[in-house]
C-alpha cells in the first residue's frame, strides 16, 4: 500500500474512533442520527469521494453566479448531521489543524460541542445543499457561531448572499450581528466589505460586530426567521 494511502487510512480510522467516543460520552443512543456521520465525515477528512458524492449525489454540480443568488436557509433536522459533518471537515480541515491541532479527538469534540440543532440552518443554493450556518442569540445581537460552505461551492457569492440575509433579518429585529473569524482567514475581507468592524481578539480569532442596519442587498428567499 502506498505510504500516503496508509496515512490517509490511519487518519480516517482515528476520526471514526474519535467521533464514536464523543457520541458515547454524550450518551447518544447508537440509533441516533448523529452516528450516521462517522463514515462520511471520515471520508471527508481524507478529502475524498464519499463526502463529495454525498453532497451532490452524482458528482460536483456546477452552480452559476446567477443561480447562487437563489438561496434558502432551511431549519436543520437531526438527519442533517451527516451532511454537516462532511462539509465541516472538508471546509475546515486546515483551520482545524491551525486552531486545535491534528488530534482527531479534539476536532471531533469541537464539532459535537458546536451542534445545537435549533440554531442551525442548512444553506440550499439552486436546489443543492451547499453548507450550513449556526446563529445563536446574544445581547442585543445575533452571534454567527459557525458558518461554512463546501469547497465545491465556494467563490460563487453564496457566502455573501447568506450574510446579507442574516444582516437584514437581524436589522428587522433591531439587532446587531457579531461573529468570530480565524486570524488570517480570507473571510475577514468579506465581513469588512459588509460593514463588520473588529471589537476584540483571542489567540486564534478576531471578533467582529456590525451595527443593526440594512445590508442594502436584495431580499433573499427564506423559510424561517434566519
Amino acid at each position: 500500500m502506498h505510504i500516503a494511502t496508509m496515512a490517509n487510512a490511519r487518519k480516517s480510522n482515528a476520526l471514526q474512533g474519535s467521533i464514536s467516543r464523543m457520541i458515547t460520552q454524550r450518551h447518544v443512543d447508537p440509533r441516533h442520527p448523529l452516528t450516521r456521520c462517522v463514515s462520511t465525515a471520515a471520508a471527508a477528512a481524507r478529502g475524498g469521494g464519499t463526502g463529495r458524492r454525498h453532497l451532490s449525489e452524482v458528482g460536483p454540480i456546477r452552480i452559476t453566479q446567477a443561480q447562487s443568488k437563489t438561496i434558502v436557509l432551511r431549519p436543520a433536522s437531526a438527519g442533517d448531521f451527516s451532511f454537516a459533518a462532511v462539509v465541516y471537515f472538508r471546509a475546515m480541515g486546515e483551520t482545524l489543524r491551525r486552531t486545535v491541532g491534528s488530534d482527531p479527538d479534539r476536532q471531533a469534540a469541537l464539532l459535537l460541542a458546536l451542534w445545537e440543532l435549533g440554531q442551525i440552518r442548512i444553506i440550499v443554493a439552486a436546489g443543492r445543499q451547499t453548507g450550513w450556518i449556526q446563529i445563536a442569540p446574544a445581547e442585543a445581537a445575533v452571534f454567527i457561531r459557525h458558518f461554512c460552505i463546501d469547497p465545491d461551492y465556494q467563490r460563487l457569492g453564496i457566502g455573501g448572499a447568506v450574510m446579507r440575509h442574516v444582516i437584514d433579518k437581524a436589522w428587522e429585529c433591531g439587532e446587531a450581528v457579531t461573529l468570530g473569524v480565524v486570524k488570517g482567514s480570507p473571510a475577514r475581507r468579506l465581513y469588512e466589505r459588509l460593514g463588520f468592524r473588529a471589537t476584540h481578539a483571542d489567540i486564534h480569532h478576531d471578533y467582529m460586530r456590525r451595527a443593526a442596519a440594512p445590508s442594502s442587498a436584495p431580499a433573499m428567499s427564506h423559510g424561517s426567521r434566519y
